[in-house]
């Protein structure tokens, strides 16, 4: 296969987001230094005058208060589906910015319309949330993501006694660096890696009683910096019957589902369809998600000439429709925890070409299920999804190997994962535990 070798040309990349003016750093770096400060000195002052998280009666069923912000409701389903399903769960109240999941054992309220008009959307659902921890004084309070979901729902928990638990969504994105390579306002914002803010972050999470993670890597990073609370693996579950492979002749050739934000890399997927053109010229490809990146990546296809091979979908409710049309997946991301979109994707049988990257490398096995790739390197994902889609032997092997790999992520399996979890005493002494976030927050 022959391959160009100008793939690197700033003209065909999109903004890069730390490139962003000083001041607009400085005002970052200031905001998150300031928000990780208040939020330690709150619960400092919580360790002296309130009592700590009570221990869970195991012979009752809990109740599990949670809050996710602009999530998907595939995306929700997926992450909230399986813990409604554990032993241990009597009803988990999903705090949110817009109705989801009526389901049995699930209740989502959202903050009413005069408070959003107010204070914005992203307050008002943290207020909402606070509020609805004092109303229902649950028995767990957990969020998605750090920041901020998280760091409210560790404050609710000490406010109201009830144990905290922490998704780790993003994977060590999330507090490497002082999370500087996130995607949020102020942290993804300072342009650069801070330790310190790194080791506050790291002192927060250590607070925690629970920690999910969504692959092995987050969790090893976690435990290197001395988190000693319970860690475990537990990724989305995945509908086998919903997410099926399909007999029907193929539409495109590689589909990417993800969100259009800068940690994706969408510009090197479509550099990728640029270079595959020149040996596949019918080639197709689809993305299916929006986002923020969407005008700077249309103007990058017409410059690129690939109006033609690369469809936009835009956001999309029936995901298993769009890769049961595909027969590859691809997922260019610079960073990553076990994605969902990779689950999903090789439940219905698609071999996988990915980053190498986070937690990716828990699904995807070299040679047997899909291939990973240097971050970033166009080359290499354009010469082994053209192996892929021009061997079929390989291709076979592949897809059987995927549906099969992800048997372990049903629903009913994740739940079990739950139930194990939710048993699981996290208390500790809390002198232990004091001292040793001490330590992290110095």
């Amino acid at each position: 296969m022959t391959i160009s070798t100008n793939t690197h040309s700033p003209a065909l990349e999109l903004t890069n987001p730390r490139q962003r003016p000083w001041y607009i750093k400085g005002l970052a770096r200031t905001t998150a230094y300031i928000i990780t400060f208040t939020i330690t000195a709150v619960l400092k002052l919580f360790d002296k005058i309130k009592p700590s998280s009570r221990q869970l009666d195991q012979s009752k069923p809990l109740t599990i208060l949670l809050t996710a912000g602009s999530a998907s409701e595939n995306w929700l389903k997926n992450h909230i589906l399986p813990l409604s399903h554990s032993e241990n769960c009597r009803q988990i109240i999903l705090i949110n910015d817009q109705p989801a999941l009526a389901l049995p054992k699930i209740q989502c309220l959202c903050p009413p319309r005069w408070l959003k008009m107010i204070f914005g959307r992203t307050p008002s659902r943290l207020m909402t949330y606070f509020f609805t921890a004092i109303r229902f004084k649950p028995d767990i309070c957990g969020g998605f993501h750090l920041i901020p979901n998280a760091m409210l729902a560790l404050i609710a928990a000490r406010w109201t006694g009830a144990q905290s638990l922490y998704f780790c969504v993003g994977g060590r994105t999330e507090f490497l660096g002082g999370a500087s390579h996130n995607e949020k306002f102020p942290f993804g914002r300072t342009g650069r890696n801070d330790p310190r803010l790194e080791r506050r972050l790291l002192g927060l999470i250590n607070r925690f009683d629970r920690i999910v993670t969504m692959g092995t890597g987050a969790k090893k990073t976690l435990q290197h910096f001395g988190i000693i609370n319970p860690i475990e693996v537990i990724p989305g579950g995945i509908d086998p019957e919903r997410f099926s492979p399909s007999r029907e002749t193929p539409i495109y050739e590689i589909v990417i589902t993800c969100r259009m934000v800068p940690v994706k890399r969408l510009d090197i997927f479509a550099q990728v369809v640029h270079v595959l053109r020149q040996s596949l010229p019918n080639i197709r490809a689809v993305i299916v998600g929006d986002g923020e990146q969407r005008p700077a990546l249309e103007k990058l296809i017409r410059d690129l000439k690939i109006v033609d091979n690369l469809y936009l979908a835009g956001q999309q409710s029936d995901i298993p429709s769009f890769l049961r049309k595909a027969r590859a997946f691809v997922l260019t991301s610079d960073s990553e925890g076990l994605a969902l979109s990779l689950m999903e994707a090789m439940m219905c049988g698609l071999p996988a070409v990915v980053s190498d990257v986070g937690d990716l490398g828990d699904l995807v096995e070299n040679g047997k299920n899909g291939w990973l790739v240097k971050r970033r390197d166009v080359h290499a994902f354009a010469e082994k999804i053209y192996e892929l889609l021009t061997n079929e032997h390989q291709w076979n092997m592949f897809s059987k190997n995927a549906r099969e790999s992800t048997f372990q992520l049903s629903i009913s399996e994740i739940a079990r994962r739950w139930t194990h979890f939710l048993q699981v005493d996290p208390r500790r002494t809390k002198t232990a535990d004091l001292k040793q976030a001490e330590i992290l927050e110095t």
